[in-house]
C-alpha cells in the first residue's frame, strides 16, 4: 500500500533478469529497463468499472460525514417515503450546504480524457474531494456513490459520451416502480429493481432537479452503444476499493 503515498508520477528503474535452458545448458541476461510509476489518483478509461477503486465507503472521513448527516436529521424521516431516496437526498443537500461545488478540471477534463484509451486521467478521492470541496463530474460521482454506499445503499456509474453520473438503488421491485414515481421515464429499471440517476454536478440545487438532469441525459443515451452502466460492487470484484492512509483531517 505504499505506493499509495505516490502524489507524482515517478521515474524508476527496474532489473528485469530471465534465465534459460538451451541444450541442457543454462544461460542468463539482464536487461535495465527504465518505467513510469503514475500517481496514485491517475486512471486509463479503457474499462469504467476501474473507477469503483476510488469508491471508499469505508474511509473513516467519509463514513463521518454521510453517517453524521443521517444522525442530524434522524428525526426529520417521513414514514411515507422511501427510506433510500429519503437518505440520498439527505446526503446530496448536505454536500451542497457544506459548500461542494462542481469545477471543471483544467488539466484532465473528463469529455476529453474519457474518450481516450491511453490518455491518464485524475480522479480524486472522496476524501480530497471532502477537503478541498470541489471537483469535476467523475470526482462528485465517487463522492456521492462513496456515501450512499456507506449507508447501504447501492450505487452505480453512468458513462455517456463526455460525461459521468451515478444511479443508486431503491430497492423497490421493477414491478412496483409506480411507487418512485409515475412517470416511467424518472426511473431506470436495472437488475429486477428501480434505480434512480443523479447528476452530481448540480450539488447546491435542489435534489429533484438533479434527478430530472439524470433522467434526460439517461434517456437520450438509452439503447446507445456509448453509454456504459458499471455497477460498483461488480467493479469491486476486479477493482477493490483501495485502503488509503490513515488522516488527521476529517
Amino acid at each position: 500500500n505504499n505506493i499509495l503515498g505516490i502524489t507524482e508520477d515517478t521515474p524508476l528503474s527496474a532489473q528485469v533478469s530471465v534465465i534459460y535452458r538451451i541444450g541442457g545448458k543454462e544461460y542468463s541476461v539482464s536487461k535495465s529497463v527504465p518505467l513510469n510509476v503514475y500517481n496514485r489518483n491517475a486512471l486509463i478509461w479503457d474499462d469504467a468499472s476501474k473507477l469503483s477503486s476510488f469508491v471508499t465507503p469505508k474511509d473513516p472521513v467519509v463514513s463521518v460525514f454521510s453517517r453524521g448527516v443521517l444522525n442530524r436529521f434522524r428525526n426529520s424521516r417521513f414514514s411515507f417515503m422511501n427510506s433510500n431516496i429519503l437518505s440520498a437526498m439527505q446526503i446530496f443537500d448536505s454536500l451542497g450546504v457544506y459548500g461542494i461545488t462542481y469545477v471543471k478540471d483544467p488539466k484532465t477534463p473528463f469529455a476529453v480524457f474519457s474518450k481516450s484509451r491511453t490518455q491518464v486521467d485524475f480522479i480524486q478521492y472522496p476524501r480530497d474531494t471532502l477537503r478541498f470541496k470541489t471537483g469535476d463530474c467523475d470526482d462528485l460521482t465517487v463522492l456521492t456513490s462513496s456515501l450512499l454506499e456507506n449507508v447501504g445503499i447501492e450505487c452505480a456509474t453512468v458513462t455517456v459520451p463526455g460525461h459521468i453520473f451515478l444511479l443508486f438503488n431503491t430497492g423497490v421491485p421493477e414491478s412496483n416502480a409506480a411507487e418512485i414515481s409515475q412517470n416511467g421515464n424518472l426511473v431506470v429499471r436495472r437488475s429486477g429493481t428501480v434505480w434512480i440517476p443523479v447528476e452530481t454536478t448540480m450539488l447546491g440545487k435542489p435534489f429533484l432537479r438533479a434527478w430530472e438532469e439524470a433522467a434526460k441525459a439517461y434517456a437520450r443515451n438509452a439503447g446507445s452503444a456509448e453509454i456504459a452502466v458499471s455497477s460498483v460492487h461488480e467493479g469491486w470484484e476486479k477493482y477493490a476499493p483501495v485502503t488509503l492512509n490513515e488522516t488527521q483531517w476529517s
